[in-house]
This record gives C-alpha cells, sequence and structure tokens, in this order.
C-alpha cells in the first residue's frame, strides 16, 4: 500500500527514458527556433513563411484526409484520380507558397544583411 523502497526505484528508472526525450525534444525545438527567428529577421517574413508551410494542408488537405476517416474510405477507395489530384493541387500551392516566402527572405537577407550577421 505504501509504496516502499522498491516501488520508488522502478518509478525513477521508468522516468529515465522519459526525461531524457523530453530534454531532447525541448533541445530541438529551442534549437530551431533560434535558427528560425535568426534566419527570419522580420516578422513578415516569418509570418509569410509559417503561412506557406502551414495554410494549405490545414485548407485543403486536413478537411478531405478527415472527410475519409468520417466515411471510413481510403485514398483509393474514394475517387482516386481526383483525390490524387487535390494532393497535387495543394502541394504545387504550398511549393508556391513556400518558394515567394523563401525569395522575400533572400530580399531582405540583401539589403538588411544576412542571417547570424552583428550589423
Amino acid at each position: 500500500i505504501f509504496g516502499g523502497v522498491a516501488n520508488e526505484q522502478n518509478s525513477i528508472n521508468h522516468n529515465r527514458p522519459s526525461s531524457v526525450r523530453w530534454g531532447i525534444l525541448t533541445l530541438v525545438v529551442a534549437m530551431s527556433s533560434y535558427l528560425v527567428v535568426n534566419a527570419a529577421h522580420f516578422f513578415k517574413d516569418l509570418v509569410s513563411l509559417i503561412g506557406a508551410l502551414t495554410s494549405v494542408p490545414l485548407t485543403l488537405l486536413l478537411p478531405a484526409i478527415l472527410y475519409q476517416n468520417l466515411t471510413n474510405q481510403t485514398l483509393c477507395e474514394c475517387s482516386g484520380l481526383a483525390s490524387y489530384s487535390l494532393l497535387l493541387v495543394a502541394l504545387l500551392f504550398m511549393l508556391c507558397g513556400l518558394v515567394g516566402a523563401m525569395s522575400s527572405i533572400e530580399l531582405d537577407w540583401k539589403h538588411h544583411g544576412s542571417p547570424f550577421a552583428c550589423d
């Protein structure tokens, strides 16, 4: 009922992998945040980059995936050509947005200095 020393040792050993995983994930998030903030000097560039990477999947792909899950259909069962066309168009839109965002960031680098520059 009270647990004792053996149960405390088991709970410590089981939490060690979770603590290591949490530490690694925290380090990865911190480093990627540092890189993104220094790569995109201006807020508008950061917003355009995030928008290019997330708006198409959230507005075009997620509703289609949720509908297929709701109706218990797979990609092949649900008019295959239409599903693959939607996927192709969504990827094309995302690529266009990503190219536009990256070109805007590159122009700002040329005019205002490169990332990690101490101007």
